[in-house]
């Protein structure tokens, strides 16, 4: 998988909801009752925007942590708040073919 983005908006929520329960069923199947997010990189703010790089690592009773999914969150301040405006998985490893 090259790349999957998901986008502010309506539209864009529901399908990141469809996916994100997918991809939680898909993780139960296999084994992995836990996910711990790694911020690897984040850039300097700029113009009141930034970007990190976070790596996603699964684990289970029967298995130790391994990286499932590299994403990088495009966000920006608002007030006191940093949201998050695009979620681009740069890499997405399902342990499992599960069908759709």
């Amino acid at each position: 998988m090259r790349s999957l983005s998901f986008q502010t908006g309506a539209p864009a929520r529901a399908e990141a909801w469809a996916f994100f329960q997918f991809f939680h069923s898909a993780m139960l199947a296999c084994g992995i009752s836990r996910m711990t997010a790694r911020v690897v990189a984040a850039d300097l703010p700029r113009g009141g925007r930034c970007r990190f790089c976070t790596e996603w690592l699964g684990e289970g009773p029967e298995m130790s942590p391994r990286r499932v999914a590299s994403t990088i969150s495009h966000t920006r301040m608002v007030g006191d708040e940093m949201l998050t405006g695009m979620l681009e998985f740069t890499r997405l490893d399902l342990p499992m073919q599960v069908a759709a």
